[in-house]
């Protein structure tokens, strides 16, 4: 079978490197496509989220793999707004502990760290994230 021998070798890779475990199936960013869909096939893919075949899910248990968590994905139609932060923090009564402004372009690395201390203290205790040191790894845009 295609995915024994696919996976067998991955693993005996992994093991050559010294690595115990195997997580997955996500991108080389924990950002992009985490997780197999396991139901939900008849809607189409969505940005961001992997839409694996029906049969996918089966071969990765096949091999001896389990779930480690459910990821669960919200459809919000296009034509409804998002709420905006200001009042999102005013309807959960949060608006006076918290200042919101607009990045200062002019110092586009210090706001870039700025994000990144952010993320990594409140994004750090989530399975699967880990803590980044270098600003850049963000790959946010200047403009």
């Amino acid at each position: 079978m295609v995915a024994a021998a696919l996976f067998g070798a991955a693993e005996a890779w992994l093991r050559d490197q010294g690595m115990t475990r195997a997580l997955g199936p996500f991108s080389l960013s924990i950002w992009d496509e985490p997780g197999l869909l396991i139901e939900g096939f008849a809607r189409r893919p969505c940005i961001m989220m992997g839409h694996a075949r029906p049969y996918a899910g089966a071969l990765v248990e096949a091999q001896g793999y389990a779930k480690e968590r459910d990821l669960y994905a919200y459809l919000v139609p296009l034509h409804e707004s998002f709420p905006t932060a200001r009042r999102a923090l005013e309807k959960l009564g949060l608006d006076k502990n918290f200042r919101l402004r607009n990045a200062d372009k002019k110092n586009f690395d210090v706001e870039l760290q700025n994000v990144l201390s952010i993320l990594n203290e409140s994004w750090g205790v989530n399975w699967g994230s880990f803590r980044s040191r270098h600003a850049r790894s963000l790959s946010l845009p200047r403009s």
